[in-house]
């Protein structure tokens, strides 16, 4: 073979090579696209579905796991609902109530005494006959005489004014304070009346402990006591506004039966208020302050 004629063979060669090759990477291309077209159709249909783009995994693939436990009862303090008011006779909360949110209540305990319990047993019987509505007796461990209002406070409020209320009220000395005078009151909202002994002596230093709790209160915007407090230890209580009986008359005759009983020496004894520490609840947390001298 000449020369010419050998070039001519591996040109023709080198030719059909290269239209092979161009051919392969059509084909190439081509089946590439198709296989990017494929995938991006897939990762649509699982995206509509609620699925994840990059993992792959569709809504009906996730399993959702529940809360703990101990996260849903977090701050939890009431379970009770506003709407379950008849199962605690008709009472209904003071403020609505709001997630994170706790009663907080200052007051002073009143510890009583056999000869103090019938007196109350003697009055509140003499009120049921002579009232319409029905009477309930405030069970023992419940008499207090109010300092503050029941005001909401948050969860993270709690122990600052803890530590304030220990540190104003270590300075007030105890003292002594003596109940007479039966009386009515209503709440701020008129659902419900109480009778009460009102206190008729010690309202200075009952006031000195108000401006401390008062004091500490404002800061976190909560409401004070009241301007001119009427301080009194609640007995029973009833529901509805009695101010529309004939209150005055009631109690002129609910003054005869405990100025009858407290000629006993014992009796008029029961009715002594010994305060030596102050009392706040908040929540379902219960706290004591010493006060000075004790």
């Amino acid at each position: 073979m000449s020369k010419d004629g050998l070039s001519q063979l591996l040109s023709s060669y080198g030719s059909d090579e290269s239209e092979n090759s161009s051919d392969d990477a059509e084909e190439l291309t081509a089946v590439k696209k198709k296989t990017e077209s494929q995938s991006m159709k897939l990762k649509l249909a699982k995206t509509e579905k609620g699925g994840c783009e990059n993992c792959g995994i569709t809504q009906e693939e996730r399993k959702v796991l529940p809360l703990p436990k101990e996260v849903l009862n977090m701050f939890r303090e009431d379970p009770i609902s506003e709407d379950e008011s008849a199962k605690h006779h008709g009472r209904i909360r003071t403020f609505s109530h709001f997630p994170g949110n706790w009663a907080m209540h200052v007051f002073i305990p009143f510890t009583t005494n056999s000869y103090f319990e019938s007196l109350v047993v003697s009055v509140v019987e003499s009120l049921a006959a002579i009232i319409s509505g029905e009477v309930h007796l405030t069970p023992c461990n419940e008499l207090h005489v109010s300092v503050s209002r029941t005001v909401p406070v948050r969860h993270y409020w709690i122990e600052p004014i803890v530590q304030q209320l220990k540190n104003g009220l270590s300075t007030v000395q105890s003292f002594r304070s003596t109940l007479q005078c039966p009386e009515f009151y209503t709440n701020d909202e008129k659902t419900r009346s109480f009778l009460a002994l009102k206190v008729v002596a010690g309202h200075k230093k009952l006031k000195e402990i108000v401006a401390i709790v008062d004091d500490i209160l404002e800061e976190f915007s909560l409401p004070a006591f009241y301007k001119d407090p009427s301080f009194h230890l609640s007995i029973a209580w009833l529901l509805g506004d009695i101010s529309s009986e004939r209150t005055e008359e009631i109690q002129t005759k609910l003054q005869d039966i405990l100025d009858t009983c407290i000629c006993e020496k014992e009796v008029a004894r029961s009715l002594v208020l010994e305060v030596k520490e102050v009392h706040c609840n908040i929540g379902n947390k219960h706290f004591v302050f010493p006060l000075d001298g004790t």
